[in-house]
């Protein structure tokens, strides 16, 4: 009985172990588009993501019409026209770049996109 106790205690803590490890095997970007005044004071922002191995989009939220990936040369990878479209989409072993599509009337709008 406790040989059977002692297993299930370690498969337990196994199971917690490779739960812990796929959660942080997820990466995040976040990117912003501020439309400004047309040619002054528009603004992109991201800080980027280096991805070591092929990476796939799992998640993305933001208050945006859609989104574009860049390289890290500033050449367009991928426009999506909406979040969801972008799901299961997936990236190289490389650095990156996300930022929103500005919805109709919209000033400001942000993008965050999470890879597995």
């Amino acid at each position: 009985m406790k040989t059977l106790a002692k297993s299930l205690v370690a498969c337990v803590i196994l199971l917690f172990l490779f739960l812990l490890t796929d959660a942080y095997s997820q990466q995040s970007v976040y990117g912003e588009q501020t439309k400004g005044t047309s040619g002054k004071n528009a603004e992109l922002n991201c800080d980027g993501i280096s991805l070591s191995s092929t990476a796939t989009i799992v998640k993305v939220t933001g208050s945006n019409d859609g989104f574009w990936i860049a390289d890290s040369y500033g050449v367009l990878v991928q426009n999506f026209s909406s979040m969801e479209e972008a799901i299961g989409y997936q990236l190289k072993k490389g650095t990156y770049f996300v930022y929103p599509n500005l919805k109709s009337n919209q000033n400001k709008a942000s993008v965050k996109v999470t890879f597995n």
